[in-house]
């Protein structure tokens, strides 16, 4: 279900219509204590494709990862057209386990997606919704992905 969840949000991204540049500020969110990772390859997921962190020391560092990210807003049919045939790393932050096994996507601190080049699309901040307004790096982040993966010890 927590698969589903994580798909619908990249799928239902809606138009956005501003293209200002902004820096993405992480310091504000609440700390988040559980990460669900999901790997999605030919817009398919397995279960030995997801991931579940819970080493808050863990968590707060992929987020300063992001911390000053220059993004703006996107059209949601460029962003969809951008993943498509292109595998896709999803992150959603919670503030418990029970939180996250809810399945309210009121429950989500933040939630990220890189896409395989290095795109990264942020879909939910702060328990507010992106999707009306999705952002995307102004930058293609090649060396990101790696950096997760490391801290956070993914082999997927």
């Amino acid at each position: 279900m927590k698969k589903i969840l994580c798909i619908m949000f990249v799928c239902v991204l809606l138009n956005a219509c501003s293209s200002s540049v902004k820096h993405l500020e992480m310091g504000k969110l609440p700390p988040a204590k559980y990460l669900y990772i999901q790997k999605v390859e030919h817009n398919a997921s397995k279960e030995e494709l997801t991931k579940v962190v819970t080493d808050e020391g863990n968590i707060r560092e992929t987020l300063k990862l992001l911390q000053g990210i220059e993004v703006k807003e996107m059209n949601g049919d460029k962003l969809m057209d951008s993943m498509k045939n292109k595998d896709t790393y999803m992150f959603c932050y919670y503030e418990s386990k029970e939180a996250a096994e809810d399945m309210n996507q009121k429950n989500i601190l933040f939630a990220f997606n890189i896409v395989g080049d290095g795109e990264v699309m942020i879909i939910h901040q702060g328990k507010i919704s992106s999707l009306n307004t999705p952002l995307v790096s102004t930058e293609v982040h090649g060396k990101l992905l790696k950096k997760l993966k490391g801290i956070l010890g993914i082999d997927f």
